[in-house]
């Protein structure tokens, strides 16, 4: 619902071409029609929607024939249109996200087809993609493929490309599964005895019952290693997988400070009576 559209002028604009219109509309058998005139139909041919609000651009999208095939899930197009060489399995959806305006204008993100592959979850099409020797597989792929689908063989084939390239990625992705301790990434990463075990956790110093002053962030911030995570949640299986790492600390020492404001009592203490024996 947008702010105030009954006082303002909201205008939608649709642009498909009959391809596009086919496969939203899972129609099979006019997709199989037009595939017919392979050497005329263009298969990369965004179709694109928009709303305009108050004359401005409140929300839109582009997304090609193959994005909207993978939305819906629609096994049968995806093949068809893979074996079409001039489809372009990279062609990124663009999607202006009203929550999110920097200078008075939305901000557009991109999604590749194989990114939301990954978000809709979907195995058999996953596997397609993953097999496909076109799909570029890009290195932030490998944080969607941990933290949003569920299929950990998926996580592992990515996981083996990427770590080889990028050890940012890869760090990122392990801090991530450490603060949420996502134990099957952790085991997957673990495995590898490429990967830095010793990676160090930072996190501001917990200030109680008072708001953190400007001062305070000049103190040193607390921090601990993966293996004091594994040994203080009890995790056996965590502390096996890092202790078979070579190069494992297993002095590394933690820091964790309490910042605490002093107590003042409102009340004075009650006073003590003293009750002397009486002889009766």
């Amino acid at each position: 619902i947008i702010p105030g559209m009954r006082h303002q002028e909201v205008k939608m604009t649709n642009i498909t071409t009959p391809l596009t219109m086919a496969i939203l509309n899972r129609n099979k058998e006019i997709v199989d029609l037009l595939f017919e005139q392979k050497e005329k139909i263009d298969v990369n041919v965004k179709t694109s929607f928009q709303i305009v609000w108050n004359k401005k651009n409140y929300f839109s999208y582009e997304e090609s024939p193959l994005i909207i095939a993978i939305d819906n899930k629609d096994v049968d197009t995806i093949n068809l249109l893979l074996s079409n060489e001039k489809t372009d399995v990279n062609l990124d959806m663009n999607v202006s996200d009203p929550n999110e305006i920097k200078h008075n204008k939305l901000k557009t993100k991109n999604y590749s087809p194989l990114n939301l592959v990954l978000i809709k979850n979907d195995n058999k099409i996953t596997d397609i993609f993953l097999n496909n020797p076109k799909v570029k597989i890009n290195d932030s792929l490998l944080e969607t493929a941990a933290f949003e689908q569920d299929n950990i063989e998926t996580f592992k084939i990515l996981y083996k490309i990427i770590s080889k390239r990028s050890v940012l990625e890869t760090q990122k992705v392990l801090i991530k599964a450490i603060q949420k301790w996502d134990s099957r990434i952790l085991k997957v990463m673990l495995d590898d005895q490429n990967i830095n075990v010793n990676v160090k956790l930072d996190e501001d110093i917990q200030y109680e019952r008072r708001k953190v002053k400007l001062q305070d962030k000049k103190m040193t911030q607390n921090y601990e290693f993966l293996l004091h995570i594994a040994v203080s949640k009890g995790d056996v299986e965590i502390v096996q997988l890092l202790l078979k790492h070579e190069n494992v600390d297993v002095n590394c020492l933690s820091f964790i400070q309490k910042v605490m404001e002093p107590v003042y009592l409102k009340k004075p203490l009650p006073q003590i009576i003293k009750i002397e024996k009486v002889d009766v």
